[in-house]
C-alpha cells in the first residue's frame, strides 16, 4: 500500500548547504523558480544503498536541521537558459527531486546527492544528473491569496506520475507573512554517477521559518501537509516509517551555476 501521511505544521523554515568540492561542473542551466521542500528522517537502512562508495551521510546531530537525512524538492521552474548563454530561455515546467545531505569521511563539506525525481518535460530527464524520470501524467495547481495586504494565504497541489511506476501526489496549505533576502551557495552530485558535480549560487526569498527543532511562532500557522509516494526510489524510502521535521517554502528564487 503507498504511505499516505497527514501533518500539522506551525511556520516554514530554511536549511543551507556549504560549497561542493572541487570539480569539473557538468552543463546545467541558470533557472529562476519557486519551491516547497519537506524534510524528512527516513530509516538510514533504506538510504545506504544510495549512497556512493567514499561519502557518507552528512545528518546534523543539533540546530534547526536535526536529523534531517531526506529532502523532497517541489520545484515550479518560470524559466530556465542554458549556463553558458548558448540557448534561449526555456518556458515553464515543474519537478520533484529527491537528494539527501552527504560528505567525504574527514570533510565538513556537506553537498546534496540527488538520487531522483520526476520531471513534466520529457527532454529533462534524465536530466543532469541522470536519475530524473519522465512524468507522463502530471499536474500542478497552486492558489494564493492576501489579506491585510501582509499575510499570504496558499494552497498547493501536486500530481506526478511516470510509466515505470513512480507516484507522487502531495497537498499543503500554510501561511506566511513576507520573505526576507538571502544568497546561498549550493553543492550537488549524483547518485548514478558521482564524478558528476554541481555548484550554483542562489537568490532567494525565505518565507517565515519553522521546523520540529525550533519553537513555534504564535500567529504562524501551517497545516493540512498531505503525501503519498510510491514506486521506483519513492517506494524504497517512504514506508510509513518516516518523520516530517520542516516545511521549507522558497517564495522565489534564482540559481545561476558557478565554477567549482
Amino acid at each position: 500500500m503507498p504511505n499516505v501521511r497527514v501533518v500539522s505544521l506551525v511556520m516554514l523554515a530554511v536549511s543551507s548547504l556549504v560549497r561542493v568540492p572541487q570539480s569539473n561542473a557538468t552543463p546545467a542551466e541558470n533557472t529562476a523558480e519557486t519551491m516547497f521542500q519537506i524534510d524528512f528522517h527516513v530509516a538510514e537502512a533504506a538510504l545506504r544503498p544510495f549512497i556512493p562508495d567514499g561519502w557518507t551521510l552528512a545528518v546534523a546531530t543539533q540546530g534547526a536541521i536535526k536529523d534531517c537525512n531526506l529532502r523532497l524538492d517541489f520545484i515550479d521552474r518560470m524559466a530556465s537558459v542554458a549556463a553558458d548563454g548558448s540557448s534561449g530561455v526555456k518556458g515553464p515546467t515543474q519537478l520533484v527531486v529527491l537528494r539527501v545531505p552527504v560528505k567525504q569521511p574527514n570533510s565538513d563539506q556537506i553537498v546534496q546527492l540527488v538520487i531522483g525525481g520526476l520531471t513534466a518535460d520529457a527532454s529533462e530527464a534524465p536530466g543532469p544528473f541522470g536519475v530524473y524520470k519522465h512524468a507522463d501524467k502530471h499536474s500542478m495547481q497552486r492558489i494564493t491569496s492576501a489579506e491585510d495586504g501582509r499575510r499570504i494565504k496558499e494552497q498547493s497541489t501536486w500530481s506526478f506520475s511516470a510509466a515505470t511506476g513512480e507516484n507522487v501526489q502531495a497537498h499543503i496549505e500554510y501561511e506566511r507573512t513576507g520573505s526576507r533576502w538571502a544568497s546561498l551557495e549550493f553543492g550537488f552530485i549524483s547518485a548514478s554517477d558521482p564524478t558528476i558535480r554541481q555548484k550554483v549560487r542562489t537568490d532567494l526569498g525565505i518565507s517565515d521559518v519553522w521546523n520540529a527543532n525550533v519553537p513555534v511562532e504564535e500567529g504562524k500557522v501551517t497545516k493540512d501537509v498531505k503525501y503519498k509516494l510510491s514506486g521506483g526510489v519513492f517506494g524504497k524510502l517512504f514506508d510509513g516509517t518516516e518523520r516530517v521535521l520542516s516545511l521549507d517554502v522558497f517564495s522565489w528564487y534564482l540559481n545561476k551555476q558557478v565554477p567549482n
